[in-house]
């Protein structure tokens, strides 16, 4: 990727470090109109995406993810 190598190579250049966290995709991309709900208990977290279906009231799972 030519465009991040040069981003970066700029980013070196004017002494912005590295960010200690990185990101990768664990589920596919999904663009539709979304709600996301983060259930809190005690020290568990639960992510949830939720979609719509044309013509359709409710809401169907994208996701759902145990982050702690």
């Amino acid at each position: 990727r030519p465009t991040e190598r040069l981003a970066a190579a700029l980013a070196r250049r004017v002494g912005i470090e590295k960010p200690s966290a990185n990101w990768r995709l664990v589920e596919d991309q999904a663009f539709d109109n979304q709600i996301a709900t983060l259930e809190l208990e005690e020290r568990s977290v639960m992510l949830r995406l939720e979609h719509t279906k044309a013509g359709q009231t409710e809401l169907f799972r994208t996701f759902e993810r145990q982050l702690a």
